[in-house]
C-alpha cells in the first residue's frame, strides 16, 4: 500500500504498460516531538539561513561524534533509527562523504567507537523526505540500451509478439 504514492494508469496514456517502484515508510517515533513545543527557528543550511518550524525532544540518546561531525540518534519502534548528522563548522557534507573515519561511523552505526549516552535537546526542522526521478538515464548508464530500442529490443517474454521496447 503506498497510500497513493502511486495510481492504477498513471502515465500510461500511450503506453502498453510501466515499470513503478516506490517506497513508503511511516514510522513512529519511540519518544513522540511535542506539538506543545514545536517553534519557528533559523534553519542554517548550505544554501544559506531559512525560516523553519522546528520540532523539539529532551531525551536520553545516543550522541556520536568524528573529527569533522556529531552526531545523534532518534530510534523509531520496532528496529528502525534515524541518525542525524550535523559537519562540524567548516566542513560540507561532500567533506563527509570522502572523510574515512565518517564512512566508518555510517558503516558501524550504534558501534562506532565515539559514543556517548546523554540527554540530548533535539531541534529538527520539521521535514518530509520525497524524491523521484527517471530512471531510463540510469539503467543506460548501467548498460540497459537495447531495451530502449525498437529495432534491438527483446522483450518477447512479456509480449510474444516482440512489439515492445521501453
Amino acid at each position: 500500500n503506498t497510500e497513493g504514492l502511486v495510481s492504477p494508469g498513471t502515465g500510461l496514456t500511450g503506453s502498453v504498460g510501466a515499470i513503478s517502484s516506490a517506497l513508503l515508510f511511516k514510522g513512529k517515533w519511540n519518544d513522540e516531538f511535542s506539538k506543545a513545543k514545536t517553534a519557528s527557528g533559523v534553519f542554517h543550511g548550505a544554501s544559506g539561513d531559512k525560516t523553519a518550524d522546528f520540532m523539539r525532544s529532551e531525551e536520553a540518546g545516543g550522541y556520536f561524534w568524528g573529527e569533522k561531525f556529531s552526531a545523534v540518534v532518534k530510534p523509531f519502534m520496532l528496529k528502525y533509527a534515524a541518525f542525524f548528522v550535523l559537519p562540524d563548522e567548516g566542513y560540507s557534507v561532500n567533506d563527509l562523504l570522502s572523510d574515512p573515519e565518517f564512512l566508518d561511523f555510517l558503516v558501524s552505526g550504534m558501534t562506532y567507537k565515539n559514543q556517548k549516552n546523554l540527554i540530548i535537546d533535539l531541534a529538527l526542522p520539521k521535514l518530509d523526505i520525497s524524491g523521484g526521478g527517471d530512471l531510463s538515464e540510469s539503467l543506460k548508464a548501467l548498460g540497459v540500451t537495447d531495451a530502449f530500442s525498437e529495432e534491438k529490443a527483446d522483450l518477447t517474454s512479456l509480449c510474444p509478439s516482440g512489439d515492445l521496447y521501453i
